[in-house]
């Protein structure tokens, strides 16, 4: 099996995620925690809007962008995850550019716990969570994928920290 490419990151967004990184991590009385950031390269600069997302973990707080804007200058948006020991953060998010027939969707499925991260990008449609799921499973820290129909791109790294993992995507 070959090796993934990690996620190469913009001198903005390295910078950002360096900051992200310094900061420290954060445990909660919840226990563990995923967070990151997600940046919105949409190749027509158009905004995301959070289309669906789910929690496996269960009795989480999660916090997922409702809507992100085009990223500037590697500013990249929030994403985080806390939930119960031992369960860990698992959970997804999808967006999408629209609603008409030539709307697309972007998803980030990750397990702090297991520290795996998994992602996709096509038309848009009803998520086939259980899929997705067993794919996440099967996946790795590394993800990347494009969109044979309307070659929208999707990568991400996760990494683990003290008491958390910190993950970062890209939707193009």
């Amino acid at each position: 099996m070959a090796q993934q490419q990690k996620l190469i990151l913009s001198v903005e967004e390295q910078a950002n995620a360096d900051a992200m990184i310094t900061k420290g991590t954060y445990k909660g009385a919840y226990g563990t925690t995923a967070q990151g950031l997600i940046w919105n390269s949409h190749k027509d600069n158009k905004n995301l809007e959070l289309y669906d997302k789910r929690d496996w973990s269960q009795r989480s707080i999660t916090f997922y962008p409702f809507r992100m804007l085009p990223s500037t200058l590697g500013q990249g948006n929030y994403i985080g995850h806390q939930a119960p020991l031992p369960v860990g953060g698992k959970g997804a998010a999808v967006y999408t550019d629209g609603k008409g027939p030539t709307a697309r969707k972007w998803l980030v499925a990750y397990d702090s716990l297991l520290n795996k991260i998994y992602v996709e990008a096509g038309p848009i449609g009803p998520t086939n969570w259980s899929d997705i799921e067993n794919k996440l499973n099967n996946s790795g820290s590394v993800s990347e994928y494009e969109d044979p129909i309307f070659h929208g791109k999707a990568e991400a790294e996760i990494f683990p920290k003290i008491n958390t993992s910190i993950l970062f995507v890209r939707f193009t």
